[in-house]
């Protein structure tokens, strides 16, 4: 039995450096979707239940708290607006670490000049990358939502959740496996 317990600690170790490298593209995935938010600030109400479900780091979760609050009381939701915000509120670093181009340039879906439509879409494919099981459950809950109600609202949140799922099953990638290497 000798060989059986030699053969445990390079698995061991094997697992802890995916979860490592996973980490890694995890936490950028995590910062991409605050980037979005941070210049599409308008996309909050599509994506507010998946993006409070997000373990976020803490600069990222004080970004997403501040954002929240925020959005409750604005005028308008814009980019500038929210910048402002963010930098009276003490986030300037913060935000500015959100929307950098390091480790990993931001996708187009990031861009300040980005179609909402693209941002949004890109938001729910790199989401789908960090929780497959709960995208699925928010495109069932779009399509009842379609079903019952018709708009052009809840129409494009179902084709933009219906196009991320399709993405990710097709193995399209999201940019974010630049951050583990």
């Amino acid at each position: 039995g000798g060989n059986y317990r030699n053969a445990a600690p390079p698995a061991v170790r094997a697992v802890a450096r995916i979860v490592h490298e996973s980490d890694a593209t995890n936490g950028e995935r995590h910062r991409i979707l605050v980037a979005i938010l941070l210049r599409h600030p308008q996309l909050l109400h599509d994506v507010e239940h998946a993006f409070a479900s997000l373990d976020l780091a803490p600069p990222l979760a004080r970004l997403r708290d501040a954002l929240r609050e925020w959005s409750d009381v604005a005028e308008s939701l814009d980019s500038g607006d929210l910048m402002n915000h963010l930098s009276s509120a003490g986030l300037a670093d913060d935000a500015a670490m959100a929307v950098a181009p390091t480790p990993v340039t931001l996708p187009a879906c990031a861009a300040i000049g980005a179609m909402p439509a693209d941002a949004v879409d890109g938001w729910w494919h790199i989401f789908g990358f960090l929780n497959l099981g709960q995208l699925r459950e928010e495109l069932e809950s779009a399509r009842r939502a379609f079903e019952q109600d018709p708009t052009p609202e809840t129409q494009r949140r179902l084709t933009a959740l219906g196009a991320a799922l399709r993405k990710i099953q097709s193995g399209e990638p999201d940019g974010t496996d630049l951050a583990a290497a």
